[in-house]
């Protein structure tokens, strides 16, 4: 898997969340390979979402009358990359069909942010931003990459982005032969509708 890199990206501000329980996996091989798309001038930031203590929303109700979660974690240092950033890349295994606990756990926190933003409209966002779900699965079964889809283009909208592509590798448990690789590029699809 090497990346064309003639066809170089910008963003002046890129955010990556780590789901992979391991550093040298599948998933980690395949950001790192989309990773050099990106021009030098590009800082980038990551997060290790499997090996930070990121606490699961307990839906105490507080983000329906208040800004900001009362759980104590680095959770809101993380969304303050995440509202800084113009790309950010969401990049995680497949575990049953989901997210590996880790990764579901800081989703389903920023229902706080989708109750300020969306739901009651007390923050704006600006709608500018790029999302990229890289992923990786086990099983050469696609609906386990399609399944991860719907949550990922949510959980960009809460910080103005738009799903604009899904990298994915399936069948990492099976021989070379079986995998199946792609990039899916919605942006250009759009564009040539």
């Amino acid at each position: 898997m090497s990346v064309n890199t003639a066809n170089r990206k910008f963003s002046s501000n890129l955010v990556v969340l780590h789901g992979s329980p391991h550093r040298d996996s599948h998933t980690e091989k395949l950001t790192y390979d989309h990773l050099a798309q990106y021009t030098d001038g590009t800082a980038i930031f990551h997060f290790d979402l499997f090996h930070t203590p990121i606490y699961p929303c307990i839906d105490c109700k507080y983000c329906q009358t208040h800004d900001g979660c009362p759980i104590d974690d680095p959770f809101e240092s993380i969304v303050g990359k995440l509202d800084e950033a113009d790309t950010i890349i969401l990049s995680t295994p497949v575990y049953y069909m989901g997210f590996p606990a880790p990764v579901k756990a800081f989703i389903d926190r920023t229902q706080q942010l989708f109750a300020r933003r969306i739901l009651f409209k007390r923050e704006e966002i600006a709608n500018n931003k790029q999302g990229v779900l890289i992923c990786t699965c086990g099983s050469g079964d696609l609906s386990a990459i399609e399944a991860l889809r719907a949550p990922s283009e949510m959980f960009f909208s809460v910080f103005g982005a738009k799903l604009t592509e899904m990298v994915y590798l399936a069948g990492t448990d099976l021989p070379q032969n079986r995998r199946s690789f792609n990039r899916i590029n919605f942006l250009e699809k759009e564009m040539s509708k």
